[in-house]
């Protein structure tokens, strides 16, 4: 269990000092238009995210005007033990950083609490279903990532493999370099292809089974090049070599890859009646 003690807040955007303790699992904060709520939510975003919930810049964290540290302070009960959690937020060289403790030793969150996984749902995500492809899959992809820490990085090292093959391509560097490369990236896109679909699997048959007084839905997933999802790995492999052997220059061109995890997209459906009735 996670549970969120206290959180102070010193020289945060609009709070000059805030401090607010509870012992409750769920916590609902109430007050009038501009008093601070969404504040204290992003304090605590911005403990388990380097960008926060909603992705600000870190000097828009600083209350203007203030000479003095702008400091995030929570206790957490994680396993029955309590941990002190800080943000301070220093100047150096004209810079401001961002540096988290546990329990005065620096640490990152995932280094500590192993099984915790946080999600945020936020009123811009309320119609999150009716935007478009590149929408949905990053916020599905957030999901997924706190869902699976080794989906992050395999979301990750495709991006730093693929700026490195668009370099390499960009220099017009040997061939046989930027076909390894490309091996790399397939192994990272045959993760993310899998990882992918196993969740959606799992989060329909959730809906299915758990979410009894609830509007049901259904999430499905394709992709552009009518890719089987039992696709066998070394058929998937023979694919993309040719298909990123193919688009080189182009690539070159457009300076980015045109292949890559944007291949899949993510459809939600609402299950009718009937469905239910069928498949029961």
């Amino acid at each position: 269990m996670f549970l969120l003690k206290d959180i102070k807040l010193q020289n945060f955007r609009s709070h000059s000092f805030t401090e607010l303790k509870t012992n409750h699992l769920t916590i609902c904060i109430i007050g009038p238009n501009g008093s601070g709520k969404t504040n204290i939510l992003e304090a605590i975003s911005l403990i388990a995210d380097k960008k926060g919930l909603r992705g600000t810049l870190i000097e828009d964290c600083i209350k203007k005007n203030s000479k003095d540290k702008t400091i995030i302070s929570t206790t957490v009960i994680y396993e029955k033990r309590e941990h002190k959690l800080n943000i301070v937020f220093d100047f150096k060289e004209k810079k401001i950083k961002k540096n988290l403790d546990i329990d005065n030793n620096k640490s990152s969150l995932s280094e500590v609490f192993k099984d915790i996984n946080f999600v945020w749902l936020t009123p811009q995500m309320d119609k999150i279903m009716y935007e478009g492809d590149s929408i949905k899959r990053k916020f599905l992809d957030k999901i997924i990532s706190n869902y699976n820490f080794d989906y992050k990085k395999n979301l990750n090292n495709f991006k730093k493999l693929s700026e490195e093959r668009i370099q390499l391509l960009k220099e017009n560097q040997d061939l046989k370099w930027i076909s390894i490369l490309e091996k790399k990236m397939i192994d990272e896109l045959w993760r993310i292809f899998i990882y992918r679909r196993s969740f959606i699997k799992d989060i329909n048959n959730i809906i299915l089974n758990k979410l009894n007084n609830f509007l049901k839905i259904k999430l499905n997933i394709k992709n552009i090049f009518d890719l089987d999802e039992n696709i066998i790995e070394n058929d998937f492999y023979s694919f993309f070599e040719k298909k990123y052997l193919e688009k080189h220059e182009i690539d070159q061109i457009i300076k980015r890859n045109s292949v890559g995890p944007q291949f899949d997209v993510f459809e939600f459906f609402k299950i009718s009646t009937y469905f239910l009735k069928k498949n029961t």
